[in-house]
């Protein structure tokens, strides 16, 4: 293994929020017993199939990546989309949260390690680029929130995202509206 597969490994997990595919470390030249200390890099819990190279920056933004990775259709949502999102109100992130994405329903996939999958059908406005993770929109976060959260964390996300004006009023009471339907 040469130097420059771990440069390589670098420059591409740098454009991945520090991730990589086990795949494509092997591809640049990384062997298994090289990539073997980054699976469990801090604790981190990354799903199987994924690497990070240290220093991670931002480990839920790594952890929403690698999973991204291995399922590129997915979405990220729910309570790992409101803490992507900067909104404040659940308890302090830990590595063993779960990263909550959702799949259109005509999919099939088992739950995978460190994942939780959510089965919904969404609209192009219900998704958002974060600098190059789809993420759930702020107002769709938030109704999908709503239907999981206790009444305390759910008022103090939608408290949050309203003080950073990241939805509006009238986004508020769409949110309300159809969380008294459900």
């Amino acid at each position: 293994m040469a130097p420059d597969s771990f440069a390589a490994a670098y420059a591409v997990a740098a454009q991945q929020d520090d991730v990589l595919l086990t795949r494509e470390a092997t591809e640049l030249g990384l062997t298994e017993w090289a990539q073997r200390p980054f699976r469990r890099l801090g604790g981190l819990a990354l799903p199987r199939g994924t690497i990070a190279l240290p220093p991670v920056r931002n480990p839920v933004r790594a952890r929403a990546r690698a999973t991204q990775l291995l399922l590129p259709d997915a979405v990220i949502s729910h309570a790992t989309a409101s803490r992507l999102h900067g909104l404040e109100g659940l308890p302090f992130w830990s590595p063993s949260e779960p990263v909550e994405v959702t799949l259109d329903p005509r999919e099939t996939r088992w739950q995978r390690q460190s994942t939780r999958l959510h089965f919904q059908s969404m609209t192009a406005e219900d998704v958002v680029d974060l600098s190059g993770l789809l993420v759930t929109s702020v107002r769709r976060t938030l109704l999908d929130c709503g239907t999981q959260l206790a009444r305390v964390p759910f008022v103090c996300l939608l408290d949050s995202a309203l003080n950073k004006r990241l939805c509006t009023l009238d986004d508020a009471t769409w949110i309300a509206d159809r969380l008294q339907s459900r």
